[in-house]
């Protein structure tokens, strides 16, 4: 068992996920630490297929980051990275299509939340452990959001906070100050 508890005072998530055999077949870029470091390079390079970049690709490589970078640094990277790999794929970042702020910063606060509560002695083991409890829950942003932030323009375009419950603590929320 996996087991992921945040401050329940706080009101962020507690998960216990049953740790399952995660296939190299399923998730090809978690083979071995050599796969999931090339994988990330081409990642940064703008090289991966539209098909690769899946949402289990975005924890993969999010977590990837958060095993050594603040909350600020894993943000910036994954917001650059993103809309690299749009432009690159020729996918226009609009108020309609591509890269989206507020999903963005939601799934680096919980993945930075996540990594801070794991006893992940890798990176790799991080990465693997963060696809496993995320990588097929892409819709976990309805439980803290009221309405169809992935339809939003305004959440697309600038950081929409929770309005059900907060994802972590005030640290991530306001205006992305991180932890050091």
């Amino acid at each position: 068992m996996l087991r992921f508890a945040g401050n329940t005072q706080t009101g962020y998530f507690l998960y216990t996920v049953p740790l399952r055999s995660t296939s190299a077949e399923r998730y090809p870029f978690l083979a071995d630490e050599a796969t999931l470091e090339q994988f990330v390079r081409e990642w940064n390079a703008g090289a991966l297929s539209r098909s690769a970049w899946t949402h289990a690709a975005h924890v993969a490589v999010a977590a990837y980051y958060a095993f050594d970078h603040d909350a600020d640094r894993l943000f910036a990277r994954m917001k650059t990275g993103i809309r690299n790999l749009n432009e690159c794929l020729g996918v226009v970042n609009s108020e309609d299509s591509g890269y989206h702020e507020t999903l963005t910063r939601f799934w680096s606060i919980t993945l930075k939340v996540f990594a801070e509560s794991q006893a992940s002695p890798s990176r790799f083991e991080l990465v693997t452990e963060a696809v496993i409890a995320f990588g097929e829950n892409r819709d976990l942003h309805r439980a803290y959001y009221s309405f169809d932030v992935v339809a939003n323009r305004h959440a697309r375009r600038e950081w929409v906070e929770p309005d059900l419950q907060p994802i972590a603590d005030d640290r991530f929320l306001a205006g992305g100050k991180g932890i050091d």
